[in-house]
């Protein structure tokens, strides 16, 4: 196995979205785990021994969330993680916390995502500041996420003036993710990258986590060791593509190295039975999201051009 990465949700909980009142509007986490708790939380300590007894060095480790940096102890997990891995994070870059990584740096980092929030307490001039000095020690990019109240482009133009990298993402409601897609697709993920819950739950990818069908695909837990890991690619109806541009050569290019394709499917084969097993009912918050506020259109990147598409064995 050559594991290449690996994204940790480490927690739920961030501190933006302490209640439901307070979250940001687009926040898929509140819409997919209306029971999250902290009793799911997992020690620093657990945590790297886990990580350093089941994901070879060879990964990136990278820590989203919730917030990571609210995390107990976050700062002395990445210190004793670097020695072995690489790591990158993603951050809200609330509060002051972000000091600490720049008074007491830590290497081996690949990445640090700073998310701007229209809900964050800064003020654009204040959060930009604070990037500049983070970049000074990290490699930093500023993410924004489309959303129909909110113009993220224009924001991300003022970033671009302060000389910030910036990209914006793609708002992803997690209730299309439990409808079926119509295109067959395949990939590598579970032998390039994982995914892993706050439990130490493992996936092959994001999408997969955020179903409400989620124990189906879990590939076992990192804390009790009992890991299942995948050899060969295998068919998948989760519409994954609706948030990444497949290239003509159907590879991705993100950080993740997943290699996303649409399978081309004999005609003699029939996959529309095991199609319709993906079709699942929607998350506990579906209704988070007001679609009063939405005009009915869900932000997706286009998929291109898929030429050239080649067989796979389905599994």
């Amino acid at each position: 196995m050559q594991l290449t990465s690996a994204q940790i949700n480490i927690s739920w909980f961030c501190d933006f979205h302490a209640n439901p009142k307070t979250s940001c509007e687009y926040c898929w986490v509140t819409m997919a785990h209306s029971d999250r708790s902290r009793q799911l939380d997992h020690t620093a300590e657990e945590w790297l021994q886990a990580i350093r007894a089941n994901l070879p060095e060879t990964a990136l480790i990278d820590f989203v969330g919730g917030e990571p940096t609210i995390f107990p102890k976050f700062h002395w997990l990445l210190s004793e993680l670097a020695k072995t891995h690489r790591w990158s994070v993603t951050s809200n870059m609330g509060a002051d916390r972000w000091k600490l990584y720049c008074e007491q740096p830590i290497p081996n980092c690949v990445s640090w995502t700073a998310s701007f929030h229209h809900t964050t307490k800064d003020s654009p001039d204040e959060f930009a500041a604070k990037c500049l000095i983070t970049s000074r020690h990290y490699p930093l990019q500023v993410n924004l996420v489309e959303f129909p109240t909110y113009d993220a482009h224009q924001r991300a133009k003022q970033f671009d003036e302060w000389k910030l990298k910036v990209c914006v993402s793609p708002f992803e409601d997690v209730r299309d993710l439990n409808v079926a897609g119509k295109v067959p697709l395949t990939c590598n993920g579970g032998m390039a990258h994982v995914l892993l819950d706050p439990e130490g739950n493992l996936y092959k990818c994001l999408t997969q986590e955020r179903r409400a069908d989620r124990p189906r695909w879990r590939l076992g837990n990192l804390f009790r060791g009992n890991i299942q890991w995948p050899t060969t690619r295998s068919v998948c109806f989760i519409p994954c593509d609706q948030y990444r541009t497949l290239d003509r050569r159907h590879s991705t290019t993100d950080m993740w190295n997943l290699d996303v394709r649409p399978l081309e499917i004999p005609n003699c084969v029939d996959l529309e039975p095991y199609r319709q097993t993906f079709e699942v009912p929607s998350s506990p918050l579906k209704d988070f999201i007001q679609l009063s506020q939405w005009d009915g259109q869900i932000v997706k990147q286009a998929r291109g051009d898929l030429l050239d598409s080649s067989s796979e064995a389905v599994h």
